[in-house]
């Protein structure tokens, strides 16, 4: 779709829609976005991604396991080096650094 064809239709407003903004904003969409990763500790040229992960695409949950895994993975070997130090809920309980629940991450510390 070209940017005058999304700046034509984002004047329309069709019977069934709302008045009110219902949808990503055309400033949002049209925006190009530069990406750059690293790898081996070296950044890579800019570039421009032409493709995604949509919302609601039936890799996003995969992919966000992974990423809660990898983020439990780091933060208990943190925890097991001395780097961080989770909360006690009792006395006598194990501490607790995290929680992660579908879409909820909740990070508990001790602060010192």
């Amino acid at each position: 779709m070209t940017e005058r064809k999304i700046k034509a239709n984002s004047r329309k407003q069709m019977r069934w829609q709302a008045p009110v903004q219902s949808s990503y904003p055309k400033e949002r969409i049209m925006k190009q976005v530069v990406s750059q990763v690293l790898v081996n500790g070296v950044l890579s040229k800019p570039f421009v991604p032409f493709r995604g992960i949509r919302q609601c695409d039936p890799i996003s949950p995969h992919i966000f396991m992974l990423f809660h895994r990898m983020l439990s993975t780091a933060l208990l070997k943190a925890e097991n080096q001395s780097i961080i130090h989770g909360i006690k809920m009792s006395r006598n309980s194990m501490p607790l650094s995290h929680l992660l629940f579908a879409d909820d991450s909740f990070i508990f510390f001790r602060a010192n």
